[in-house]
């Protein structure tokens, strides 16, 4: 294993798929080049990628009959301390068998000849768009909760990756952060100016390079400062798709990036033309 990030257009795809079956999709994410662990919506709201993110998150409301996920302030309140206290063990912050029903038979697949495999998580960004307070408002905008939900994702992240990790020594994760194109627009005010900053002083918090930001363009034109995105100094790669970025690859054991070989994440929308198995 060469401890880089592969490129040589290798594939590898976004993990959330229209499949019921789960050996079924589990059996489709493995022909390619670099495996993933799928996350199965359809067969379980649980395989929502935000509510996937959110397990074990202090306040969360799930509603599994009506498909919702909210957050409640009081709630939070109640179940901080206990989340605290669980602060420092691993398996609290790792995907469940209830909200998984892939990810634990991925681990147990001899990977090790793979290029590379990958794992994600929703990143804070969006997950904080994404879920509201008891009064509609994003979580995002909470100045009690942003700081802990920022520490609380990269924990999950980190405790993923170190757990791929053993399975393949080239594991990688997508932090899908879709949310960023609302983050940079350059029209925002100063309250989306405050989060951006808050976010790029986060990235510390993963142990990078092995966390690629993902963050995915609708329609092919961007709308974000990727140029303050990509001159931030860290060691964790940022992507777009649609159209792609040029980036060198990345050494995992230093962290630097090397001087040879460069790759080019690249995202491809399949046309509707035909029905897949599900």
């Amino acid at each position: 294993m060469s401890g880089k990030i592969p490129g040589n257009l290798l594939t590898t795809a976004m993990a959330v798929m229209p499949h019921t079956d789960v050996a079924r999709a589990l059996e489709m994410a493995l022909t390619l080049d670099v495996p993933f662990w799928p996350q199965l919506p359809h067969y379980s709201y649980y395989e929502d990628m935000y509510v996937q993110a959110a397990e074990h998150f202090p306040g969360i409301v799930l509603d599994m009959e009506k498909r919702t996920l909210r957050f409640s302030i009081d709630k939070f309140g109640e179940e901080l301390g206990e989340t605290l206290l669980r602060f420092e063990d691993p398996d609290y912050f790792d995907v469940s068998e209830t909200y998984s029903a892939v990810y634990h038979r991925f681990l147990e697949l001899d990977l090790a000849d793979r290029p590379a495999i990958r794992g994600q998580l929703e990143g804070p960004i969006s997950f904080g768009f994404n879920v509201l307070d008891q009064d509609d408002r994003p979580i995002l905008f909470d100045d009690t909760v942003r700081p802990f939900m920022f520490d609380f994702m990269a924990r999950r992240v980190n405790v993923q990756l170190a757990r791929l990790k053993k399975r393949n020594p080239n594991a990688f994760m997508f932090v899908d952060e879709p949310g960023l194109q609302f983050l940079f627009r350059p029209w925002q005010g100063t309250a989306m100016d405050r989060q951006r900053v808050i976010w790029m002083r986060s990235l510390h918090r993963w142990t990078g390079p092995g966390a690629f930001i993902c963050a995915a363009i609708r329609t092919g034109i961007s709308c974000c400062d990727w140029t303050s995105t990509f001159s931030l100094s860290t060691s964790i790669p940022t992507g777009r798709f649609f159209p792609p970025m040029q980036a060198q690859s990345v050494d995992f054991s230093t962290g630097e990036a090397s001087s040879s070989g460069a790759w080019s994440p690249q995202g491809l929308k399949p046309l509707p033309r035909r029905r897949f198995p599900r």
